[in-house]
C-alpha cells in the first residue's frame, strides 16, 4: 500500500502543480485541478498512515513468536520403566528424560514428576502443592536430565521396594494404573515457562508408556 500512497502524492502534486503553471486562464480548471490535486494527496496520505500502522502492528505480533522460536523448550525426552517390563519380587523403576529442544539455555529449571498408581476409573491428581521440586537450575540446548521415580513404597517408611504379586496382577489387568507426570516450570531471557506432562503404562506390558490426553501434555506456546 505504501507504493500506492506514493502514487496518489505524486499524481496530486503533479495536478497542483499544472494548476499553478495554467489553471489561472481558467478559474474552472484552476478549481477543480486544485481540488483533485489535494483529495489524491489527502488519500495517498490516509494510505500511508494506514500502511504504517498494520506493518507496526504485524512486527508486534512477529516479535513475540520469533523470541519463542529462538528461546529454550524443556519438554519430556523418554519415559521408560527399569526394567522395561514390571517383574515379580523386582523393584520397578521409572526413568524420565527431559531435555531443552530450543535454541537457547533454559534458566532456574524447576521439575516436579510424580508416579502415581491410580485406580481403574480414576484420574491421577494433577495438583503439586505437596510435592517435592526438584531445582535443575540451567539446562543447555540438547541437554537431557533424568529423574528416577519410585511407584512401588513402602507405606511405612517410604522407601522402594519389590513388586508384589497382588500389586503386580492389579497393574497387568488394570485394576490399577501407573501414571507418570507432573510439570516443568522455566525462565527464558526473563520470561517465564512452563510445560505439563502425564504418561501411563501401557497394559498389556510391552514396556512402553503412552500419552494420557493432550490435555495434560501442553506447553504455553
Amino acid at each position: 500500500m505504501d507504493i500506492a500512497a506514493y502514487v496518489l502524492v505524486g499524481a496530486g502534486g503533479l495536478i497542483l502543480a499544472f494548476a499553478g503553471l495554467h489553471g489561472f486562464e481558467n478559474k474552472s480548471v484552476t478549481i477543480i485541478a486544485f481540488g483533485a490535486g489535494a483529495i489524491l494527496i489527502i488519500i495517498g496520505g490516509c494510505c500511508y498512515w494506514q500502511d504504517t500502522i498494520w506493518k507496526t502492528e504485524a512486527s508486534q505480533a512477529v516479535k513475540p513468536q520469533q523470541a519463542r522460536d529462538q528461546g529454550a523448550l524443556m519438554v519430556v525426552d523418554s519415559v521408560a520403566g527399569e526394567p522395561l517390563e514390571p517383574e515379580i519380587g523386582q523393584t520397578f523403576r521409572i526413568i524420565v528424560k527431559f531435555i531443552n529442544r530450543g535454541h537457547s539455555p533454559a534458566k532456574k529449571v524447576r521439575i516436579v514428576a510424580v508416579a502415581d498408581p491410580v485406580a481403574s476409573g480414576e484420574s491421577p491428581n494433577l495438583v503439586y502443592s505437596g510435592d517435592p521440586t526438584l531445582r535443575v537450575g540451567s539446562v543447555t540446548q540438547s541437554v537431557e536430565h533424568q529423574v528416577t521415580l519410585f511407584p512401588v513404597k513402602s507405606k511405612s517408611t517410604g522407601e522402594e521396594r519389590p513388586l508384589t504379586q497382588e500389586l503386580f496382577d492389579a497393574m497387568r489387568t488394570g485394576r490399577t494404573r501407573i501414571f507418570v507426570h507432573g510439570r516443568i516450570d522455566y525462565e527464558d531471557a526473563d520470561e517465564l515457562h512452563w510445560t505439563t506432562f502425564c504418561y501411563f503404562l501401557i497394559t498389556p506390558f510391552n514396556g512402553h508408556f503412552g500419552l494420557w490426553t493432550e490435555a495434560t501434555n501442553q506447553t504455553d506456546d
